[in-house]
């Protein structure tokens, strides 16, 4: 049984950029376009799965979300208005998972209560991430009075770094794992003289010995182990490349533990790193392989709400 190819991963390290609240509010809508048209109603009753979105190119439908929702929305998931990155078949977000889902802040009350239903129309063709990122920004000053700015915390996370002696693992030979390619489609699924379908780069799957096998990079690996742990994991190793590693683990070590978990609370400076979760067969898991996961601390921009207000009228 192998992993889907295709999985999708909610943040969980950062990026290589942080989310910023943007105070030239005027140049948004030159390089993202505006709403002509913008309907905000109270809900009147929660759908059963929860909040809604949904709309079309330049139309936007969002059901029953909260202030809370729309500010994590606009200035974390989609800051910059683009789609999530892919990585090795792996979409992940523009900021960590301690960022992503951080207690904001300024923001309790009416703010995680109250529920809205809002309804959207471009002045020309805008993109959902657009729509929801920074055009959504210009909403929630316009509307709602938002008032935001940006504090860096130190949040625990851990490290990935080589244990003594080095890796225990080899660089994966040309051809021996298949990229996926959105634009063609999946490979063909068997080589010639080649009994078994050819694994999927970046991808994990059931080894015959025992345990899982994959060829991954060290980024992908970090994000795998991200989701067992209770904190973001970040590689490094100085190792680049994709690898044949070995992991004596199940999928369900590897399953997200902090679904609905808030993240670690803020670090303090001056003070040691939090210890290494000792739950999860993870770090032994790292340790056979050469490699050791070790806690340390990661400076990051989180939100401050300094002023919002309930919406005035259409």
């Amino acid at each position: 049984m192998k992993l889907p190819p295709a999985l999708v991963l909610s943040c969980l390290l950062s990026c290589g950029h942080g989310f910023r609240a943007r105070a030239q509010q005027n140049s948004v809508g030159a390089v993202y376009g505006k709403f002509e048209l913008v309907s905000i109603k109270p809900c009147q009753s929660i759908p059963s799965g929860g909040s809604q979105v949904g709309g079309s190119p330049g139309r936007l439908h969002l059901e029953c979300v909260t202030v809370d929702d729309l500010v994590r929305s606009a200035y974390l998931a989609f800051p910059d208005g683009k789609p999530w990155a892919v990585r090795g078949g792996i979409t992940v977000a523009p900021v960590s998972f301690e960022q992503l889902h951080q207690q904001i802040k300024g923001d309790t009350g009416w703010i995680q209560s109250d529920r809205f239903t809002i309804d959207a129309k471009a002045e020309g063709p805008a993109s959902s991430e657009a729509m929801r990122g920074p055009m959504m920004q210009m909403v929630l000053k316009d509307r709602f009075k938002l008032k935001v700015h940006t504090e860096t915390r130190d949040t625990p996370v851990y490290y990935l770094a080589l244990a003594k002696g080095g890796p225990k693992f080899q660089p994966s030979k040309s051809g021996s794992c298949a990229l996926m390619d959105p634009s063609n489609g999946p490979p063909p699924p068997r080589a010639p003289g080649r009994p078994v379908p050819i694994p999927f780069c970046y991808s994990l799957h059931l080894s015959s010995k025992g345990g899982l096998d994959g060829a991954l990079s060290m980024e992908v690996l970090c994000l795998f182990f991200s989701r067992g742990m209770d904190r973001s994991v970040i590689d490094q190793t100085g190792l680049s490349g994709i690898f044949d590693i070995h992991l004596e683990l199940t999928f369900a070590d590897l399953s997200p533990k902090r679904s609905g978990i808030a993240p670690p609370q803020p670090a303090d400076p001056g003070g040691p790193a939090l210890a290494v979760d000792p739950g999860t067969p993870i770090p032994n898991a790292a340790k056979k392989i050469g490699l050791q996961i070790q806690p340390g601390k990661k400076s990051e921009d989180f939100i401050v709400i300094d002023h919002v207000e309930r919406p005035v009228g259409n």
